[in-house]
């Protein structure tokens, strides 16, 4: 009886220890995108080696990725159409005010409303589950940014 016990709280501990699937050096474009291809997104390698992928509503997204530091970019941009430099600001700073996961900003030279999200993972490497919810929380707040972009009529 009493090895039962161990043997469940050993099977337990280890359930709730992360999968850490893809070691560190084997992070890179090609194996992310598999990973977003097994999770049902369209994704691909751009023209400068970044992650790009696409959400349900067809949305463009990239994956930057920088090994040496053990963390990831997760961005997207809008056009920020006739803006001026000040509304803009204005309008990112508020969305920095309201966003937990994303920094907001305004790229002055090509007009775009640009969001971001920073993804660490471990030395020991990259736990896929816990990428892909990063992803996915990524997208539920770039779902509201865009939100906040239509109501400000961009």
């Amino acid at each position: 009886m009493k090895r039962r016990i161990l043997l469940v709280a050993a099977l337990i501990v280890l359930a709730a220890m992360p999968l850490l699937a893809l070691p560190a050096e084997d992070v890179n474009a090609e194996n992310l995108v598999s990973i977003l291809t097994a999770n049902g997104y369209e994704a691909w390698i751009d023209d400068d080696g970044d992650v790009m992928f696409k959400d349900q509503y067809d949305l463009k997204y990239w994956i930057i990725i920088d090994p040496s530091s053990h963390r990831m970019l997760l961005q997207s941009g809008w056009s920020g159409g006739e803006l001026t430099n000040q509304r803009a600001v204005q309008m990112m700073n508020e969305c920095n005010n309201e966003f937990i996961m994303l920094r907001c900003y305004h790229r002055t030279f090509s007009g775009g409303l640009m969001i971001e999200y920073c993804f660490q993972y471990s030395d020991a490497g990259l736990d896929e589950k816990a990428f892909i919810l990063a992803v996915e929380g990524f997208l539920d707040e770039a779902d509201t940014f865009t939100d906040y972009l239509i109501a400000e009529g961009i």
